[in-house]
This record gives structure tokens, C-alpha cells and sequence, in this order.
């Protein structure tokens, strides 16, 4: 199992996942005599061992801090893509970065990568799926690239 940070590219985990299932005498034999591939056998393990999958991938991510983006600016109301569903609240501190320099992968995959901080929100209205913040500062929307908690 190896899990990415889409992000930086960075690999969060990278592990072997190991279990077992039973085969018959026929399948047994034809595995040892490397006669095939055996879709059944594979789909078995696949089905016993994706809800351990699943609970690591969702565990790290749970541990991730949370990172949202403007969907729209005027005057100096910034709307973020996220609101109570991720827990923000009424008065929340938001740093915003600045859209770094994007990272050509080897499959031509595009990584957008934080560039420097560049200023700072706080929430004044909060939705189920988006929040109204207040800029501290004027930030110029076209050169933001993401929004988190301040620590």
C-alpha cells in the first residue's frame, strides 16, 4: 500500500499488507505449477484485506490538517470552500498561501505546491459547506493557493 500527498507528492505510507486465504487442492497445485493467474484468489484477498487499507488511509488522513481554498472574492469578503463540516467556527484564524510553482510528475501528473504565506483571514459567517472570512490584510485572490487553520 503506498499512499501519496497529492499535493507535494510526498509518499505518506508506504507498506506491505500481508494476510491469507484458503484455496483448494486444485488451486493450490496450479499456483505451484505457475499454470495462471488466479482473479478469484486475488479478488479473496483484495476483499480481506481493503477494510485494513481503508482504515489506515482514513486514520493518516484524520491526522492531516485540513486545507481549504477561496471560491470567490469581492471587496474584501473572501468565500472558502469549506464550513462546518470540517469544523471551522466563528472566528476562526486562517493563514492563506500563496500558489507556488506547480511540479510536473513523472506521468505528467501536475502537483500544486503552497508557495510563502501571504496574509491572513477570519471567519465571520459560517454554512454547512463554505464560511464567509474577513481579510486582515488585502490579498490579491489570483495568487492564492490554499487556506489552513493557524496553529
Amino acid at each position: 500500500m503506498r499512499v501519496y500527498d497529492v499535493e507535494s507528492a510526498a509518499v505518506l505510507v508506504d507498506e506491505i499488507v500481508r494476510d491469507e486465504v484458503v484455496v483448494s487442492e486444485k488451486e493450490w497445485q496450479s499456483i505451484k505449477d505457475r499454470t495462471g493467474y488466479h482473479q478469484e484468489i486475488a479478488s479473496r484477498l483484495l476483499n480481506k484485506t481493503t477494510s485494513e487499507i481503508c482504515e489506515s488511509v482514513c486514520e493518516l488522513v484524520s491526522e492531516t490538517p485540513w486545507k481549504g481554498y477561496f471560491t470567490s472574492v469581492s471587496e474584501n469578503t473572501y468565500i472558502l470552500s469549506a464550513g462546518t463540516d470540517v469544523g471551522l467556527e466563528v472566528g476562526d484564524l486562517l493563514e492563506v498561501f500563496e500558489a507556488g510553482e506547480p511540479i510536473k510528475g513523472q506521468g505528467g501528473e501536475v502537483y500544486l505546491v503552497s508557495g510563502p504565506k501571504i496574509g491572513e483571514v477570519h471567519i465571520k459567517k459560517l454554512f454547512n459547506d463554505r464560511a464567509e472570512a474577513f481579510g486582515v490584510l488585502r490579498i490579491e485572490f489570483d495568487r492564492i493557493s490554499h487556506v489552513k487553520l493557524k496553529e
